[in-house]
């Protein structure tokens, strides 16, 4: 006697099926971290104490290196010699909780707004890295992220993306004469300069998945880049170019893009022109304290592109994101060269 074929309901099927494609999508996702040998800092900076720049004058050295992050109604200055120490920074801002990041040993530091559907989290570092990368965990949900393009790689969030404050980086000699009104990460450690990513535990370089690329073979692996996300676009230019250059004028752009190196206080800041006329006011030209165009009808501030002169509008700036080469080209190969 046959016994009846009992039919799997559709809806029951597809359940199994979503939930085999979400173990089979971790597992892949967990497959590309590797294990960090070294170790990540045991504490992240949890809500720290802010000073004033004049209070900050005595403690910090006028060429000590700062991620400056541009925030709705102020500014704030983060050592990055501190954050050595540290890596991840999380502070309220009035109603803004804000995360800092930064990686000493791919050189990537990065500011977010750390809100997920309107949801506030609490990030830490963790030994783990992405891409080569420093991994970051949120406390609330135990979720995964990279901390150089703030999406969550695993987790009941994965696929979430931070939303990125415009950065920019110099010393606080600059910061101190351009943001008088700004405010500085109370210094609680000297901090310790890291060796480079060359020197890991095991004494051997990484080995890249994508070291035969031509693209990446344009440069060396562990050079200092600047990177611009701007949409579905990606621009790059090694610091050692832009160096070499001073200033760089993507008039071709839409809108146009004005990226700058001050040598003096190693101050490296970008904006859109976004409403102005390059073609009709000519070139522009930048000297230490100023932005000027060439007919000299007007002029900005060149570190916070405050108008000063002129019938015109402040400079928008631009989040201008420093990392090692191959941690910018891990993320986005499809990089278009700044030349």
């Amino acid at each position: 006697m046959h016994q009846k074929l009992r039919l799997v309901p559709m809806s029951l099927l597809l359940f199994i099926l979503l939930i085999a494609f979400n173990v089979l999508a971790q597992s892949s996702s967990a497959d590309e971290m590797q294990k960090d040998l070294r170790g990540a800092p045991e504490s992240a900076i949890q809500n720290p104490g802010l000073m004033t720049v004049t209070e900050a004058d005595r403690l910090y050295y006028s060429n000590e290196p700062m991620v400056v992050i541009l925030l709705p109604g102020e500014t704030h200055a983060y050592s990055l010699w501190q954050l050595d120490n540290h890596e991840v920074v999380n502070v309220s801002v009035g109603s803004v909780d804000l995360l800092v990041t930064w990686y000493p040993f791919s050189n990537s530091a990065a500011a977010y707004e750390a809100t997920v559907d309107s949801k506030s989290h609490t990030f830490k570092s963790v030994s783990w890295l992405y891409q080569h990368t420093r991994v970051i965990e949120d406390l609330e949900t135990s979720s995964l992220w990279s901390q150089v393009s703030g999406e969550c790689l695993q987790g009941p969030i994965e696929g979430a993306r931070l939303t990125r404050y415009p950065t920019s980086f110099m010393s606080f000699g600059d910061y101190q004469k351009n943001y008088p009104g700004g405010y500085v990460l109370a210094k609680t450690d000297l901090g310790i300069q890291k060796d480079s990513y060359k020197s890991s535990a095991d004494g051997e370089a990484p080995n890249f998945a994508f070291a035969d690329d031509e693209s990446f073979k344009k440069l060396d692996a562990y050079d200092l880049v600047y990177g611009l996300i701007l949409g579905d676009k990606q621009l790059v230019i090694s610091a050692a170019d832009l160096k070499k250059q001073g200033r760089i004028l993507l008039d071709q752009n839409d809108p146009p893009i004005y990226i700058s190196y001050y040598e003096k206080g190693g101050s490296v800041v970008a904006f859109s022109l976004s409403g102005i006329d390059t073609a009709t006011i000519g070139k522009l030209s930048s000297m230490y304290d100023k932005i000027t165009t060439s007919d000299g009808s007007l002029s900005w501030n060149s570190i916070t592109g405050k108008l000063l002169r002129g019938d015109g509008r402040d400079l928008t700036r631009l989040p201008l994101i420093p990392s090692s080469w191959y941690a910018w080209y891990g993320f986005y190969p499809d990089t278009e060269f700044i030349k």
